[in-house]
């Protein structure tokens, strides 16, 4: 099996996980709350995986598929698209917050990396 064929199984392995997760995490939350979890975990995870040089098959997998699948800035559109027009400023807030905790998330993320064994 040629390597990118490969690379290519684990990346759709990892996003029909991390889709699933998020998909699953959207029933128990409403939508603004959810796009603050799945990002932050989801950058939090694309963190730890960019922060220590693991195995071939990890970033591959975890990285772009899991994290990719998990993460949402569609979601984001949606929300802005929806929201923007009745409440221009707490939608803008809710997004450039979003953005803040997932760049500190993957910040974190990258320390908890570099701890870990």
């Amino acid at each position: 099996m040629p390597q990118a064929l490969k690379v290519a199984a684990l990346v759709f392995l990892g996003g029909a996980l991390g889709s699933g997760l998020r998909f699953l995490i959207g029933f128990e939350l409403e939508v603004a709350p959810t796009l603050f979890v799945v990002n932050a975990l989801g950058t939090l995870l694309l963190g730890f995986v960019n922060g220590k040089n693991w195995a071939g098959w990890v970033h591959p997998c975890f990285g772009t598929g899991v994290a990719g699948g998990f993460t949402t800035l569609s979601g984001v559109s949606l929300f802005m698209n929806a929201n923007l027009a009745a409440a221009p400023v707490s939608t803008a807030l809710a997004v450039t917050l979003m953005l803040a905790i997932g760049f500190a998330s993957h910040w974190l993320g990258m320390k908890f990396a570099r701890l870990a064994r």
